[in-house]
């Protein structure tokens, strides 16, 4: 009789069946061995069936446990995945209203970058009255310059109406007597020809002073000083105008050549003089930020000022102006790049005006290697005089 154990538990018991099956397979019911073989079958049945039970109650406590272990470990789980969850959930919030404050104060920085830049500073209108008096300046200058070189080389040829017209002997003594009436000096009075003149004019026509110390000729003798020592300076007394006989004979004829010379180089002198002179008269009116500079810099409290003084004052404002420095402490990077614009604008200008007299000069230094050429072939041998066939 074969008896077959439901294996169900561990290796020890699944031996223990296994051994007792194959034991007793052969054997017989009973008697087979000189006893009787039921009770130890029915031993070994009820001891087979006592250990399934107890496999069983194993079994029921292992899947017991098991799944205890398996419902902890999952709320343990989910806990944590909840946990997990709930601290991306938080962390996502907290980028959230970061990346919400960021954009907003992003927001306000442009909100202010743009009004900056489309608000128009304080400096800015005063430069752009500064640049528009400036401008004016130089162009009331120039009708002076133009108008005082034009008269001074009327005074250089000889026009009719001017000493030189008459004879040298009358323009020197025109110099002379200009000189007698306004600026005598002490050697003068000396000598008897003049009383020695007042209220700082001695020697005023020959003083460099009044033309390049004053910043604005206001007064109309400081300008009739400066125009004075130009005169002095560049042509004393003009030589006597070729009239007549002198201009239509053989050596007149001759000789024109070289006075058109001399007055073409008297002219642009006296047009250099001009210029320079032009830029110390008084020909435009000041605004009130200049003025206030202007009283800042120790300057003559006037309402009108020369371009010479107003490009003083402009360039002084930037350097050593207490309101300019504040304003430029508190402007935004937009006004900052203007002010520089404008002052790059300012020294373009300032470039444009010494181009301008540059012009001149070369004009000047031209006449010197002419009037040098010249001297050198004033000095070459006497050449024969050619027949001509």
């Amino acid at each position: 009789m074969r008896f077959l154990v439901r294996v169900t538990g561990s290796s020890a018991f699944l031996g223990l069946g296994l051994v007792l099956g194959l034991s007793l397979g052969g054997m017989r019911p009973a008697n087979a061995f000189g006893f009787d073989g039921a009770a130890i079958v029915a031993a070994v049945n009820s001891m087979s069936k006592l250990m399934n039970g107890a496999i069983g109650e194993v079994q029921k406590a292992v899947q017991s446990g098991l799944s205890a272990l398996n419902s902890l470990t999952g709320q343990g789980f989910t806990q944590l995945s909840n946990n997990l969850k709930a601290q991306i959930g938080a962390q996502e919030q907290i980028a959230n209203a970061n990346n919400i404050v960021q954009a907003q104060t992003l927001r306000d920085l442009r909100n202010v970058q743009v009004r900056d830049d489309h608000t128009t500073n304080r400096e800015d209108c005063l430069n752009l009255q500064g640049g528009q008096a400036q401008v004016i300046a130089v162009r009331n200058a120039q009708q002076v310059a133009q108008a005082l070189g034009n008269g001074n080389t009327l005074r250089s040829i000889g026009a009719p109406g001017y000493p030189a017209w008459e004879g040298s002997a009358q323009s020197a003594q025109a110099s002379n007597q200009a000189h007698f009436a306004t600026y005598c000096d002490d050697a003068d009075a000396e000598a008897g020809l003049c009383t020695v003149a007042q209220g700082g004019l001695k020697d005023a026509d020959i003083s460099a002073t009044g033309v390049i110390d004053n910043a604005t000729l206001e007064k109309a003798s400081d300008r009739d000083a400066a125009n004075a020592y130009l005169h002095n300076l560049i042509q004393p007394a003009a030589p006597a105008a070729l009239r007549k006989a002198q201009r239509s004979s053989a050596a007149g004829q001759n000789m024109l050549p070289q006075r058109r010379s001399y007055d073409a180089a008297m002219a642009l002198a006296n047009r250099v003089g001009a210029e320079i002179f032009s830029w110390h008269t008084p020909t435009v009116a000041l605004t009130d930020a200049q003025k206030q500079e202007a009283a800042h810099d120790g300057l003559p409290a006037t309402g009108r000022a020369s371009n010479w003084e107003v490009t003083e004052i402009e360039v002084n404002r930037r350097y050593s102006g207490q309101q300019w420095q504040m304003d430029l402490q508190a402007m935004p990077q937009k006004s900052v790049l203007v002010q520089l614009a404008l002052m790059q604008a300012q020294q373009n200008w300032l470039s444009w005006q010494r181009l301008k007299l540059e012009q001149q000069l070369a004009l000047g230094v031209a006449r010197l290697i002419a009037t040098g050429a010249e001297d050198h072939l004033a000095h070459a041998a006497t050449m024969p005089t050619p027949e001509i066939q």
